[in-house]
């Protein structure tokens, strides 16, 4: 997760939104390292709690700069809050990315950066990509858990 953060360019200013976030991992790091707000929504309300209690046992002020909500993410992009996001993250199949590659180059269109870890979105050309190992071990939401490496796509304008 650290080394996607740079590479995706995220910093103080921006609002980092994570659609279908699971245990919060990647948004509870992003605004311990960034102080960027996060918002993200998750089918799973066990793991929207897990999300929480990790924020909460997170270092510094990730409780009060994570928003956690529990839905579908297909209802949470016609929100109020989905359209203030300036970065949106995603780590889904290529089937659902399909389904949603509308509603993402829409929001390119207005300026917002999109990544995609895993998979490329069908239908999007990436601005950047890169193979990215990711210290699982540093975000408590991940202890005990390995290493990963895979591949994360960048889309911006």
């Amino acid at each position: 997760i650290d080394r996607i953060l740079p590479w995706s360019v995220i910093n103080s200013d921006d609002i980092v939104c994570d659609l279908g976030f699971g245990n919060g991992a990647f948004l509870i790091r992003a605004s311990m390292i960034t102080g960027c707000q996060c918002i993200g929504v998750e089918i799973n309300g066990d793991l929207v709690n897990a999300a929480v209690a990790n924020a909460a046992s997170a270092e510094g002020n990730v409780l009060r700069l994570v928003d956690f909500r529990e839905g579908s993410f297909q209802q949470f992009m016609l929100s109020e809050s989905f359209a203030k996001a300036t970065v949106i993250f995603v780590h889904l199949v290529p089937d659902v990315l399909q389904k949603m590659a509308a509603q993402l180059q829409a929001r390119l269109a207005a300026g917002v950066r999109v990544i995609s870890q895993g998979y490329e979105i069908p239908g999007m050309e990436s601005w950047k990509q890169g193979e990215l190992a990711y210290d699982m071990h540093d975000c408590p939401a991940n202890q005990g858990l390995a290493d990963f490496q895979g591949r994360a796509y960048l889309y911006t304008l």
